[in-house]
């Protein structure tokens, strides 16, 4: 499709395009943040390695496992600490077991 067409598409269902200013970095924080966090662990866990597609889709789902499992608040005391490291362990062991 020219640009011309995905223009008219777009224009016709209503839909605008929201670009990031390239020198504005408080405007799109959060998933540059959870792109950056996955590229970190996918380099510390492959590193220069070549992987067959399956297990590159296997790390892929764990990677975001661990990331949908992080808490998005800090923990405030003890006891949901505890709580929270019992759940990620339950959670964990079987996923390696």
């Amino acid at each position: 499709m020219t640009q011309v067409k995905v223009s008219n598409f777009l224009a016709k269902g209503g839909m605008t395009w929201k670009n990031i200013i390239p020198k504005a970095p408080w405007q799109g924080g959060i998933y540059e943040r959870l792109i950056g966090l996955t590229k970190n662990a996918l380099r510390r866990a492959i590193g220069r390695k070549f992987l067959a597609e399956r297990e590159l889709v296997t790390l892929i789902a764990e990677v975001e496992g661990i990331l949908n499992t992080r808490p998005l608040t800090p923990i405030l005391t003890i006891a949901s600490l505890y709580v929270q490291l019992i759940l990620s362990c339950l959670t964990l062991r079987s996923i390696y077991l």
